[in-house]
């Protein structure tokens, strides 16, 4: 919390450290000074005070030190080791937190009154009554950075203290280093707490869990300790310094800082749980708020949802079996995004525009997001029916290619006589539609392979895009496809050829897979096989290369 600014913490718990007595030390003569205990807490006047523990703070960047103090006055302490061995250890990680942040920033020295007292009550701020949190980080005096820790019915853990106290010391190091930082507690309450789990990657839920309850209604902008969960996906994302810099460049346009594009990237990983705690492996402890879920009945339209700016909403739409679905949106600002997925996971893409559900009812999940616009998009759909001669008889429809048939016919090799590289599939896919006028398409969906050679210096990324349009005809058990005219029945190749004397990028243009082969389907999709090919000439080198493909229904 930080009490200079007003912004209070609304943590309901206590210091669990009542000591009867205190070993002797070293008054420390900052207290008896005119203002500076008043500073910290306007009820207490110049007076003696000993310290506690003392122990440094320290990290590539620098060196600083926090003491633990108490009032002379004040009723004596017990559990003394206790508490230094949590000084100690919060000590080491705010040093591992600086270390993690990076560049050129400074701590001054922090200094930690403990007293009797409950935390007093900010009247200039109508939300926090006396005692309702347990601390609070003044600003610099004298480059010393008073932090008052106060008392309440409730015991700490350890961890928890260990915890809270980082986060005050993180509100001394935007005192020092960012001294025109922008007040919003999105921003100095939340980096403070992100600054607690740098240095306590597994301290539990905390406010994330309060994220979790509110982030449908909420927006980021209104939020304070609980919008802790875009700074660790940002860490996670960019890394550490990447918090470091944007701090200072926090301006009150906060479509500056958090862009829609940003904005959807986080709702992707926040929905899908893929958000990793700063040690790089702890899942982020949240369990995401699932909206409500809206069943198709047929063909109808359905009104924009309600919405606030900087909030993340997702909603389930639910389509029934045995129909052609055809999906229509009012335009979008440009301000607000919209993606699809399978509601069992996958990948996030674009609004969906037709949904085929002949093997049976599907599911797909909905975020929406948007900066500014509270107006969201309107969707049409349109139902046709998927059966007798229509969008369901095979091979009729759209058809995502499964992930293992990608994997497999891309990493084939030709003739394995020549074939010393290895072929490795990264990601992306191919669509095969054939439509009621027997036209048709296979498209290639950003497909990413890299070939590998035996001298690690010499490699190639190379990206497929585009495709091929042909008419089509089922003649027997064979699938056989001709081409239509004009220049569109090429694919696109990205390479990136990599060697000991730099890089070359270039654009090509190869043939893509045609099609003519026997196939069949089933409920798991549509199979194609090539049909057996004949003997090659004697002395040719064998092949096992195969143009075998397996397809989903697509959505």
């Amino acid at each position: 919390m930080i009490r200079r600014a007003i912004l209070a913490i609304s943590f309901v718990i206590a210091l669990a450290f009542l000591w009867p007595h205190a070993a002797k030390a070293n008054q420390y003569p900052l207290c008896t000074h005119p203002n500076y205990l008043a500073y910290i807490d306007e009820r207490l006047a110049p007076q003696t005070c000993e310290i506690i523990h003392s122990a440094p703070i320290v990290w590539r960047g620098g060196r600083s030190t926090i003491r633990a103090i108490r009032l002379t006055s004040a009723a004596p302490l017990t559990n003394i080791r206790q508490l230094s061995a949590d000084i100690d250890a919060a000590a080491a990680g705010m040093g591992r937190a600086m270390d993690r942040l990076g560049g050129s920033l400074t701590l001054p020295p922090i200094t930690v009154l403990f007293t009797d007292y409950v935390s007093p009550g900010t009247p200039r701020d109508n939300t926090f009554r006396k005692g309702a949190y347990e601390a609070a980080a003044v600003d610099v005096l004298d480059n010393d950075c008073p932090v008052g820790y106060y008392k309440n019915a409730d015991a700490t853990s350890s961890a928890y203290f260990t915890f809270i106290l980082t986060h005050e010391v993180f509100h001394c190091a935007q005192y020092q280093n960012w001294p025109r930082m922008l007040d919003q507690q999105w921003l100095t309450e939340a980096t403070a707490e992100y600054f607690a789990y740098l240095a306590q990657p597994d301290y539990g839920p905390g406010f994330i869990a309060d994220f979790d309850s509110s982030t449908q209604s909420t927006p980021l902008s209104r939020m304070a300790y609980e919008a802790v969960p875009f700074w660790l996906w940002m860490s996670a994302t960019d890394g550490p310094p990447a918090v470091r810099d944007i701090i200072p460049r926090v301006t009150a346009d906060m479509s500056a800082t958090i862009t829609a594009d940003r904005l959807i990237d986080f709702a992707e990983a926040y929905f899908d749980s893929t958000i990793k705690m700063p040690d790089g492996t702890t899942p982020m402890p949240s369990s995401p708020r699932i909206g409500g879920t809206h069943v198709v009945s047929g063909s109808e339209h359905i009104p924009a949802p309600n919405f606030t700016p900087y909030t993340l909403n997702e909603r389930v739409i639910e389509f029934p079996a045995h129909k052609r679905f055809v999906l229509t949106y009012s335009p979008l600002a440009s301000d607000q995004r919209m993606v699809w997925r399978k509601d069992s996971g996958g990948a996030w893409g674009p609004p969906l525009t037709e949904v085929v559900t002949c093997d049976g009812a599907q599911r797909f999940r909905m975020l929406y997001t948007s900066t500014s616009t509270a107006k969201f998009s309107d969707i049409d759909i349109r139902a046709e029916n998927g059966g007798g001669a229509g969008v369901c008889t095979c091979p009729l429809g759209t058809w995502s290619e499964t992930p293992e048939s990608v994997k497999h016919y891309f990493e084939q090799t030709g003739f394995e006589a020549y074939a010393p590289s290895q072929i490795e599939y990264i990601g992306g896919g191919r669509t095969l539609r054939l439509n009621p006028d027997h036209t048709g398409s296979l498209s290639y969906d950003s497909v990413e392979t890299i070939v590998r050679t035996s001298d690690p210096r010499i490699w190639l990324r190379q990206v497929k895009t585009g495709g091929t349009h042909f008419t089509w005809k089922v003649v027997g058990n064979m699938l056989l496809t001709v081409y239509t005219g004009g220049g569109n029945n090429l694919i696109t190749l990205q390479n990136e050829q990599h060697a000991p004397n730099g890089v070359l990028n270039e654009t090509r243009r190869g043939p893509p897979q045609s099609i003519g082969h026997v196939f069949f389907c089933d409920a798991s999709g549509l199979h194609l096989r090539q049909p057996p090919r004949p003997a090659l000439p004697a002395g040719f080198p064998a092949t096992t290369f195969t143009t075998d493909m397996d397809f989903a229904r697509g959505g």
